[in-house]
């Protein structure tokens, strides 16, 4: 038998007294008499839009919430006990109904903190209606990077898309460093979408180097391409980075291939599985393609835990949906997660301020996620270790499956690709 010295007695002891005082201080911050009350079900609100233009995209933004959702209830739900209801409205496709839905979760199903929509002017808008409301939001589509400026945004909102300037800074490096086409033709929709993109692909060139040759502008929905299309096939640039998203780029696309555009300049777009659905395959055929996630990668391209984090959620969504997951689906996942992490963080659901909640958020560290780490800045917005993800178009002959669309040949991530701090006045 083994005798232990006074010391050693001693120590044991210490260690035995330090574990009950821990424990029962944890038991008392969290059960006791001056713990903060805790509701038995966390309800989360979401502005989906479930008819009109965004449709499908609201189905995409669902179906990332439910399955992070269902991942955090079958671990007890938020704290390890108190379990996530999803309640959810339909904004219609319409800015002035989906604040009337806002506030319907918030003043009739009295939730705790809120997603949605699909349309950036109405996220924006949500975002500023937080304030009154007193619960946490955060936005599911992308947002103008003047939004995430220190006098526009609410303190609790944080994104999980990188915003407009990303895209055209992501794209313009690319254009310029991978594809040596430094010359570009930038398509530019003519609204904060387009416009946001601009001004970061011009951060892009001037670092790397390239030249806009050719600019032109476009409106949402235009129906035909053939005059902008000549004046790019005249201007003969390297590459052509069109803005042009949704129905806009389907259409777009066919015209290009039609009239012979792909043969005299590179294209660029940024799209998704939602948008590259509706493209035939010989328009997208050798269109470089720039996505938020794609759900089918090369291995080697990411790390080891981000490529499973992929498969995993891809199969999950498979499951769900029938089909892969589109950049909303994910974008969304991600919310609910890092989300339901700061109100862990903060030890609290109710009465809840703006700033405290916005400190916890900076507080998580680095959490995974299937586009790799994510951490955020104290401007708001996101810092992935892979926010983009660069592919060629396959045509008719290279597909292998119904959604086998992209050869996905590079990722960029990291702070560089966001608006600068100072830009957005917090330095």
């Amino acid at each position: 038998m083994v005798r232990l010295t006074l010391f050693q007695k001693v120590v044991i002891a210490v260690i035995i007294i330090a574990v009950v005082v821990i424990g029962t201080m944890a038991y008392y911050f969290y059960y006791g008499p001056g713990a903060p009350r805790m509701p038995s079900e966390f309800k989360l609100g979401a502005v989906l839009d479930y008819t009109g233009v965004f449709a499908a995209c609201a189905k995409a933004e669902e179906i990332g919430m439910k399955i992070a959702i269902e991942e955090i209830n079958a671990k007890g739900g938020l704290f390890g006990r108190i379990p996530i209801v999803l309640i959810t409205r339909d904004g219609e496709s319409k800015p002035e109904v989906q604040i009337r839905r806002f506030r319907e979760l918030v003043e009739v199903e009295k939730v705790h903190a809120a997603l949605g929509t699909c349309h950036a002017g109405g996220a924006y808008s949500l975002m500023k209606e937080s304030l009154t409301a007193g619960i946490p939001y955060w936005p599911s589509p992308v947002m103008a990077w003047e939004a995430f400026k220190k006098e526009e945004r609410a303190p609790w909102t944080f994104g999980v898309w990188t915003p407009t300037w990303s895209v055209g800074y992501a794209m313009c490096y690319w254009a310029v460093t991978k594809l040596n086409a430094k010359n570009v033709y930038f398509f530019a929709r003519t609204d904060a979408w387009g416009w946001g993109i601009r001004d970061g692909c011009k951060a892009a060139l001037e670092k790397y180097g390239g030249t806009m040759v050719g600019y032109d502008e476009f409106t949402l929905g235009t129906p035909d391409y053939t005059p902008y299309i000549t004046r790019m096939i005249a201007a003969k640039p390297d590459i052509i980075v069109s803005t042009t998203f949704g129905g806009d780029q389907v259409t777009f696309l066919k015209q290009a291939y039609e009239l012979g555009l792909h043969k005299v300049a590179k294209i660029m777009v940024f799209t998704s599985h939602l948008v590259m659905k509706g493209i035939p395959p010989e328009a997208l055929k050798d269109v470089y393609a720039v996505a938020a996630f794609y759900h089918d990668l090369p291995a080697g391209l990411v790390d080891d835990n981000t490529y499973k984090l992929i498969r995993n959620f891809t199969n999950k969504v498979k499951t769900m949906a029938g089909e892969p997951p589109d950049p909303y689906t994910v974008a969304n996942y991600v919310a609910v997660l890092a989300m339901s992490k700061a109100f862990e963080k903060l030890g609290k659901i109710e009465n809840i301020k703006p700033e405290e909640f916005e400190k916890a958020v900076m507080e998580l560290g680095s959490i995974p996620t299937p586009k790799g780490e994510l951490r955020f800045t104290k401007a708001g917005t996101p810092i992935y270790r892979y926010a983009f993800f660069l592919g060629i178009g396959k045509g008719p002959g290279e597909r292998t499956y119904e959604y086998d669309y992209l050869n996905i040949i590079d990722v960029f991530g990291g702070e560089e690709l966001l608006p600068p701090l100072k830009l957005l006045g917090y330095e």
